[in-house]
């Protein structure tokens, strides 16, 4: 049984902050790594990000282009990729060539 496996097992969670010290620090951010945990569970089993600890999670949209920011506390910006968003929405779709023809 891995570390993972038996960590799960035993807590329920994927709490592995303290496998890796050289990148979390002596005082890793726990209820944030609970926090995203909670966040990524829902997506995976409802597809909604939303949780509680976190709040809601509206989905994207070009219109808004609301971006769900995670640090020491959560929100949401409008607009915070705007420049990244338009451009890629400025692109044309290419055909894509198979050499069939």
């Amino acid at each position: 049984m891995t570390k993972l496996e038996r960590n799960l097992e035993r807590r329920g969670d994927c709490d592995t902050l303290d496998s890796a010290p050289e990148l979390v620090g002596d005082a890793p951010p726990r209820s944030l790594a609970r926090a995203v945990h909670q966040a990524w569970t829902s997506f995976a089993r409802d597809g909604d990000p939303s949780c509680e600890a976190l709040g809601q999670w509206p989905p994207f949209s070009p219109d808004t282009g609301a971006t769900k920011v995670i640090d020491v506390t959560a929100s949401i910006e409008d607009s915070r990729h705007a420049p990244l968003v338009s451009m890629w929405h400025a692109r044309e779709p290419q055909p894509i060539n198979h050499g069939t023809g």
